[in-house]
């Protein structure tokens, strides 16, 4: 009984530093954002899992950025959809102009993202080691800082969450990203646009064969079930966003909870609310 899971990694973070030609500290390495996970990453996962599995069919469950690259490659190939039971996105975003993230309101506010582009145009946080070997005992002695970077970063709410376990998640969080990425996001927030990553109109020429980068759209969607689980307390997946998406992918089904964006991922509740609703809808596509 039970469920064959296979859990992907996004590429950038300090578990995928790997590449068949390609260095770490390489420029080329990092010429990458969530938009080039959704045309080369999710495909080549999929192949993967299939291949070792035999499954016709596969259920994706993506949390925030792995919603994103889903989002952007089932907008844009319809080679991958049909291949799904079903897609269930957890902290959904697509859409990100209303996000209160202090993090990435402020970096979009003041262009931060150019210059970082202009002083690495590598990685942001290109070595978190010393970071994740300091962090776990600096939450144990002074809690604050821990509950500070991530009310900076995602926003959460500590009665919704074992802060006990603050250390341990801090050992692991936050960790690299690629320059690139941190632009993308920074560009759909000023923009209140959900596309490709904008190289500027000599390079979205060059790139695309037109002056803005194009959109994705998710009127596209179609083949796959599609189920939203966002919080009404999610500082990056705003709902007014999320439900923005919702409008617009044809097949799609939301639901909201009582949490914020990290909750997804580690709240102790989560298997009485959101994670119960994810093993109902993966036992009826089964």
């Amino acid at each position: 009984a039970g469920f064959d899971v296979w859990m992907s990694n996004s590429r950038g973070n300090k578990y995928s530093m790997g590449h068949t030609t390609l260095s770490p500290k390489s420029i080329a390495f990092w010429r990458f954002s969530w938009a080039e996970m959704g045309d080369f990453d999710v495909p080549a996962v999929l192949d993967l899992v299939q291949r070792e599995t035999g499954a016709a069919k596969v259920a994706w469950i993506g949390h925030s950025q792995g919603t994103t690259q889903v989002f952007a490659n089932l907008a844009s190939d319809k080679s991958v959809a049909h291949r799904l039971s079903v897609f269930i996105a957890m902290g959904p975003v697509a859409y990100i102009y209303n996000c209160k993230s202090t993090l990435v309101r402020g970096v979009a506010r003041f262009d931060t993202d150019k210059l970082l582009h202009f002083l690495d145009p590598r990685s942001f946080l290109p070595s978190p080691k010393l970071l994740h070997t300091l962090m776990p005992d600096l939450c144990r002695a002074t809690p604050g800082i821990c509950d500070d970077l991530m009310a900076v970063i995602a926003g959460y709410d500590k009665h919704t969450l074992n802060m006990t376990r603050w250390p341990v998640y801090m050992g692991h969080f936050p960790t690299s990203v690629s320059t690139r990425d941190l632009e993308h996001w920074a560009q759909g927030v000023r923009h209140n646009e959900f596309r490709r990553y904008d190289y500027g109109a000599f390079g979205n020429l060059e790139k695309y064969g037109q002056l803005w980068p194009p959109r994705y759209n998710l009127k596209n969607i179609k083949g796959v079930r599609v189920e939203l689980l966002y919080g009404q307390n999610d500082d990056l997946a705003d709902t007014t966003d999320v439900e923005r998406a919702l409008r617009e992918i044809p097949d799609s089904v939301g639901t909201i909870y009582n949490v914020g964006h990290v909750d997804f991922v580690w709240s102790p509740t989560g298997a009485k609310t959101f994670y119960k609703r994810t093993i109902d809808l993966l036992k009826k596509v089964s």
